[in-house]
């Protein structure tokens, strides 16, 4: 019986023992379960609006004196997809510039989420070109099974197709027209260069944009290519805080050289999981 009573005991230490090891196991799994990494919303600065064809590329884009709640778009989620993202631009007629486009918090996007397609609906009507727009129509994004970008086609039914190659994407029209040049190193958007004319021609001309100073960490608006501003951080694991967007054309000497050059820097700091705080995250 002694015996018996010694094994009943051993047994049953080597139970507890067992218990309190796994439930220490599972706090400790518990300890390091982050929070998931949602935007609540994105202050324009970290945004970029350049060449964007949702915009018909319009250049005339302005923003209000620089009042942080007035240029932050908003998002708004069902699950883990944006459904609204508020805040945009909306005509603001200045002199004969009537295309121009000021940046208002009344504007906002209503996404519609479709098997691989996404459409996104701005409201109130805007216009972003006096010719072939038409606001009541949504800009259209496709991406592949793996979630990358093959297709958007503008509000005037404008299609841009996505070729991709080592390290690079090539954006092209319907007809086969090469359009940009995307460039990547290490995952990430370094270059892109539009081109028009034949080289040879004096009136060829070349726009370049150089996405720089990439950090380690992990970008939040990866793979939103249809949120307002994300196109371009959009390609990228990580994420720039430096671009650079230069010109060229053919000089007096007969060479094809920089005209013009505009620098951007965008300083970042990080939350304490290491993610950039372009804005404020769900908790």
């Amino acid at each position: 019986m002694a015996v018996g009573n010694r094994i009943n005991t051993t047994m049953r230490k080597t139970i507890i023992s067992i218990v309190i090891i796994i439930s220490i196991f599972c706090c400790k799994k518990e300890d390091k379960t982050e929070p998931v990494h949602y935007l609540k919303n994105c202050a324009t600065e970290y945004l970029n609006f350049f060449d964007d064809n949702k915009y018909f590329n319009n250049s005339s884009l302005t923003f209000p004196a620089k009042v942080v709640s007035k240029t932050i778009v908003s998002l708004q989620y069902n699950g883990n997809r944006v459904v609204r993202a508020t805040g945009g631009f909306m005509n603001a007629p200045t002199g004969n510039n009537f295309m121009n486009l000021m940046f208002f918090n009344d504007v906002y996007d209503s996404i519609v989420y479709v098997d691989n397609s996404i459409f996104v609906y701005t409201r109130p009507d805007v216009f972003y070109s006096s010719v072939g727009d038409d606001p009541e129509k949504p800009t259209v994004y496709i991406k592949d099974a793996y979630g990358r970008l093959i297709k958007t086609v503008r509000r005037d039914g404008t299609e841009f197709n996505y070729k991709y190659h080592v390290n690079q994407i090539v954006e092209e029209s319907s007809n086969g027209e090469i359009l940009r040049n995307f460039y990547f190193k290490d995952n990430n958007l370094v270059r892109i260069t539009r081109e028009s004319g034949d080289t040879s021609s004096l009136y060829y001309s070349k726009k370049e944009m150089l996405f720089q100073e990439y950090d380690t960490k992990p970008n939040p608006l990866k793979n939103m290519y249809h949120l307002t501003g994300a196109f371009y951080r959009s390609f990228s694991e990580n994420n720039y805080s430096q671009f650079t967007v230069n010109e060229y054309r053919h000089l007096d000497n007969g060479k094809i050289g920089i005209v013009n050059t505009s620098w951007y820097s965008i300083p970042i700091v990080y939350n304490a999981f290491g993610y950039p705080k372009f804005g404020e995250y769900a908790e």
